[in-house]
């Protein structure tokens, strides 16, 4: 598959837990209105993560999405490569 993502953002936005491999943010902390495909010829959606040090781009998926009464809550996204994970609440 060849990579598309549509959505890249910087790791500025995040939190980042070590010890979990985990990148948590709130939907409205990020400067993007939605998540897009991560691939031409796929139907994931998710986002690209950019170090903000480095410029290393990341690609995560929408693993899970958690909602309650019908709203969604969070979004669980997994990286494609080293074994991230991360979260998005929708606040």
């Amino acid at each position: 598959m060849s990579r598309y993502a549509s959505v890249h953002v910087s790791t500025e936005h995040f939190t980042y837990e070590a010890d979990r491999k985990m990148f948590i943010a709130e939907a409205s902390d990020l400067p993007i209105s939605g998540l897009g495909r991560v691939y031409e010829d796929a139907v994931d959606t998710g986002l690209v993560l950019v170090s903000s040090r480095t410029g290393k781009e990341i690609t995560f998926v929408v693993a899970d999405v958690e909602t309650r009464c019908g709203d969604i809550m969070a979004w669980s996204l997994t990286s494609t490569t080293g074994g991230f994970k991360m979260t998005i609440f929708n606040d």
